[in-house]
């Protein structure tokens, strides 16, 4: 049986609907291993892990009577319960039902010659509907709204603020594209854009936290932050489409981790530095699924999470 598990709250079961847990002091996941898994494996594919066949996940038992409040929403996106709208949750769930279901068909099409350009562009159709809803913040959010925090406590993606998660989604794929594939010069720098943006790092952001996340998201020219995102979009997948099949299989040459090092674009910090060994770690086609893809689904679809929970 194959899960997605999302770390402390969630447990997706791939092949049917989604058991939707709180993760409270009574309804919480106890252990989530793979056999043999290290701790560099279980950073790297965080939060997503999935399980061989036969595998269990241990939940602690509890007895209904104990819990006070049972809540149940998806992945960074809307809280459901008595006081929201069903029609809105109902609404941000096909959405996200339907970004994760190009996602997968876009990494099955990418691992065949004959369907290879079909999954490019079925990614490309996949990032242009994310990139919509990063859009829509521009239009629908006041400026305050993009420095909001409101789980700034919580462990996960939502943690962050919606001008930081744009900002980190873009610098990763930019130096990701251009440093660790191409090795030509990031779209950042060509273009000005830390002075432009007004940025206080060219880092990946990796190392920030809480109350700095907020700090750093009310420096950023918002304007120019999105004309850095539409650049850095538009340059990576005029890269893609110039790939062949064959060179999906490329790896990353091993002088590449000094370069991109030297560069000083990913934070010494522990939250930070391991990000070079997982990129460099890859080929082409581990690059696509991770960052060009899951992980704009994920930071967006905690950006959402984020924008309902300041609106509601």
């Amino acid at each position: 049986m194959l899960a997605t598990v999302y770390k402390g709250n969630i447990i997706k079961f791939n092949n049917g609907l989604p058991i939707l847990r709180r993760d409270t002091a009574q309804t919480r996941l106890v252990c989530c291993a793979l056999p043999g898994a290290s701790p560099a494996l279980a950073a790297a594919s965080y939060p997503f892990v999935d399980l061989p066949s036969e595998n269990i996940l241990q939940l602690q038992a509890v007895l209904v009577q104990q819990v006070y409040k049972i809540i149940l929403y998806l992945p960074g996106l809307i809280e459901y319960n008595e006081n929201n709208d069903k029609s809105e949750f109902e609404r941000e769930w096909n959405m996200n039902k339907e970004w994760s279901e190009l996602n997968k068909t876009m990494q099955a099409q990418i691992k065949k010659k004959d369907t290879y350009k079909m999954g490019i562009d079925t990614l490309f159709s996949l990032r242009n509907q994310l990139m919509q809803t990063l859009v829509s913040f521009k239009e629908e959010l006041c400026r305050e709204d993009f420095n909001a925090i409101p789980f700034i406590n919580a462990d996960g993606y939502h943690s962050k603020t919606i001008a930081y998660s744009i900002w980190h989604i873009f610098r990763i794929e930019d130096i990701v594209a251009h440093t660790v594939i191409n090795e030509d010069e990031q779209v950042f720098f060509a273009g000005n854009y830390q002075e432009r943006i007004n940025s206080p790092i060219i880092t990946t952001g990796n190392e920030l936290v809480k109350q700095q996340i907020a700090d750093f998201s009310k420096q950023l020219n918002l304007e120019e932050l999105y004309s850095y995102i539409f650049e850095v979009r538009e340059s990576t997948e005029k890269m893609l489409e110039r790939f062949s099949y064959d060179e999906l299989k490329r790896k990353i040459p091993d002088g590449r981790k000094g370069h991109l090092e030297s560069l000083n674009v990913v934070n010494g910090d522990e939250k930070a530095i391991w990000l070079i060994d997982y990129w460099c770690s890859k080929d082409i086609r581990g690059l696509i699924q991770m960052p060009f893809s899951r992980h704009w689904i994920m930071h967006t679809e905690a950006c959402l999470r984020i924008k309902n929970k300041i609106h509601s």
